[in-house]
């Protein structure tokens, strides 16, 4: 009878209200169920770019270490080709080339090396765009030749030296180390048979370096020079501004019992245990 009665009290107006609201909560759950259904779509497609990313980053990588490789690999076969080869700087430069045969000859005296040895030799660069003596590079017939080239170079007179005739490459990495051995962090960089070797420290085994990549990555383990140290402790340093400058002095002094604001010298007797005051730098 209750339930009858409050039925009749409902009015067609309230009843047209109770379907706006079913409707309403209808579409309240088609627009959930839709909005599922694109979120789930888009988190596929997030997927599936994820994956092809992910693809391409490691094609990417495949791409640089095989660059990386040939780069290396070429770079191998360029230095072989220079296995009989040297370079000599600052020979005196003329347009004979009698003369440029006839200075060679007196340079290669010095590292004991004839000049029948010799295969080719030839200057570096253009002629006359700088005033600089070109260098020179010499080409062996042997590969002995060579080397007894370079074990001698410390005979040469000054200005005269010779090198390793290196690839563009390891050049490159031969001029960037030498900041490491001033700056203390290593103890020598040298060249032998076109490697360049670091040795981090004074009877330690050499490292060989072959590109860039690692020159960073051994640089990154040595320790820092020690102007870096000194400047991190000078930071770490925090100074009082309030301090009294004269603090320190006001502790270490002795006051002047006729005027305790001012400060006196510390008095010291005429002979001491270290002698006399003139001995010890105190001036009377």
């Amino acid at each position: 009878m209750a339930n009858s009665s409050m039925t009749d009290a409902i009015s067609p107006r309230d009843s047209n209200i109770f379907d706006i609201l079913n409707e309403l909560k209808q579409g309240q759950l088609d627009i959930k169920v839709e909005l599922k259904l694109e979120m789930q779509s888009l988190r596929n497609q997030l997927s599936a770019s994820t994956d092809r990313i992910s693809a391409l980053e490691n094609e990417i990588s495949s791409l640089k270490k095989e660059n990386t490789e040939l780069k290396n690999s070429n770079d191998e076969s360029d230095q072989y080709g220079r296995r009989h080869n040297i370079l000599i700087y600052n020979i005196e430069e003329t347009l004979d080339s009698k003369k440029e045969r006839d200075n060679l000859i007196v340079v290669l005296r010095y590292v004991n090396v004839s000049i029948d040895e010799v295969d080719v030799f030839h200057r570096l660069g253009t002629e006359g765009i700088t005033e600089k003596r070109r260098p020179m590079i010499i080409r062996f017939y042997g590969h002995g030749s060579r080397i007894t080239a370079l074990r001698n170079k410390k005979s040469l007179p000054h200005p005269i030296h010779l090198s390793e005739h290196l690839t563009q490459r390891r050049a490159a990495l031969v001029r960037s180390l030498p900041a490491l051995k001033r700056d203390g962090r290593v103890h020598s960089v040298y060249t032998r048979n076109g490697n360049v070797f670091v040795r981090p420290g004074e009877g330690l085994t050499p490292v060989l370096i072959k590109s860039e990549i690692e020159l960073d990555e051994f640089a990154s383990i040595l320790p820092k020079p020690p102007t870096e140290i000194n400047a991190v402790r000078h930071q770490g340093r925090k100074r009082n501004p309030g301090k009294d400058p004269t603090e320190g002095a006001r502790r270490s002094a002795r006051l002047n019992p006729s005027d305790k604001g001012a400060i006196s010298r510390p008095t010291y007797p005429q002979y001491s245990i270290f002698g006399h005051p003139h001995q010890c730098g105190i001036s009377q």
